[in-house]
């Protein structure tokens, strides 16, 4: 074992050692993070001398160098893996904050309005849906930084994980030697299958694309840009799904899908491609958030467009209130939150079964019902 895996390899005997494992196992990476802390805090479930370890490293918030005394070696095995920062006699985070969720280690960006590192509700909607064939082949795409792709090889798959972000792929990467995974993960930046051998094949296909259905005319940097109907890289996805499953492979996706007020589903794109492909499967519809001006889907787009370009708007309300506007002129009524499985066709087993769970009713966590 060289030096540099070894610094992983002792980071984790570390977490393990100071009670960081079982800490986070037990708060949820789900939500507002800062009103998770607040709540573990009032109820006094968290030690005292670990609330400046939790702040540091699930929030990433600055903490005095001494408040870290209890963990000199812990935050040492940081610093060297490039988590946090020493200066001043303080102990920053670069950004990054810690995850711990189904046995594995996820380092991901810490909440800011445009983060490249994401880890999110979609990322833990499909991250929870999967189920790891032993020994079998699987393929990440979009992945991020990686989650997907570190299950799949905890449950002991060889995993192909791209993405198209240098500095995400490198978070990926980390990822992989923090949890002792880097033997059976292969990190590719590209772009979808861009950079895989034309005739490679796998078992199982996952996917958590830019799903945001982001309506004409708004600029939004933001990394889950979906497209105006939310499926244009899930559509990219589906395009040449075939030619990488394998014939008796699953490909397991998320999404979001914006509809019209009078069209039904079968006019939406995705549906359009899949029903038009060589593949079937099931489509579950888990959530609806209805586009009026004060939705909380309109709402949370606005946020995140005015947070990342405040300069194009004089308020955060003639934000939301232009957004709006813009889903109008696309007649987008409402967006569907849904669950993708699918697999080459047979004989037996053809076209696309939509199951409606949604009811249309407010979707309160995405990707639950």
């Amino acid at each position: 074992m060289d030096d540099k895996m070894d610094q992983y390899s002792q980071l984790s005997k570390e977490f393990d050692r100071v009670g960081l494992t079982d800490l986070l196992e037990g708060i949820s990476v789900a939500g507002d993070r800062f009103y998770v802390v607040e709540r573990l805090f009032a109820s006094g479930k968290v030690n005292q001398e670990y609330r400046g370890l939790v702040r540091l490293l699930y929030l990433g918030e600055p903490v005095a160098q001494a408040e870290m005394k209890p963990f000199v070696e812990l935050i040492k095995l940081l610093v060297d893996a490039g988590i946090v920062v020493l200066e001043d006699g303080i102990v920053h985070s670069t950004g990054l904050v810690l995850n711990r969720y189904r046995g594995v280690w996820i380092v991901a960006d810490a909440p800011r309005p445009n983060p490249k590192r994401y880890f999110g509700p979609d990322s833990l909607g499909l991250a929870r849906r999967l189920s790891p064939q032993l020994g079998k082949k699987g393929l990440d795409l979009c992945a991020g930084s990686g989650i997907q792709s570190l299950i799949m090889a905890a449950g002991g798959m060889s995993v192909t994980s791209v993405e198209i972000n240098a500095e995400t792929c490198a978070t990926n990467m980390l990822n992989s030697k923090l949890n002792g995974l880097d033997g059976a993960i292969k990190t590719v930046q590209g772009n979808l299958y861009e950079k895989l051998e034309p005739d490679s094949k796998y078992d199982y296909i996952v996917a958590n694309p830019p799903l945001v259905p982001i309506p004409n005319g708004l600029e939004y940097p933001f990394v889950g840009d979906g497209g105006f109907d939310g499926c244009r890289v899930s559509n990219e996805i589906i395009e040449k799904l075939p030619d990488y499953l394998s014939d008796d492979g699953t490909a397991l996706m998320v999404g979001m899908m914006a509809c019209a007020d009078k069209d039904s589903l079968d006019a939406v794109s995705i549906v359009q491609d899949i029903m038009s492909s060589e593949l079937s499967g099931t489509m579950s519809l888990l959530g609806y958030d209805e586009v009026y001006p004060c939705s909380s889907f309109v709402e949370g787009v606005a946020w995140s467009a005015y947070l990342a370009n405040p300069t194009r708007w004089t308020s955060v309300d003639e934000a939301i209130d232009d957004v709006y506007e813009l889903y109008r002129n696309d007649h987008t009524a409402g967006v569907y939150y849904y669950v993708l499985r699918l697999r080459k066709d047979s004989s037996l087993d053809r076209g696309l079964n939509i199951i409606d769970n949604s009811n249309k009713r407010p979707c309160s966590e995405a990707w639950l019902i």
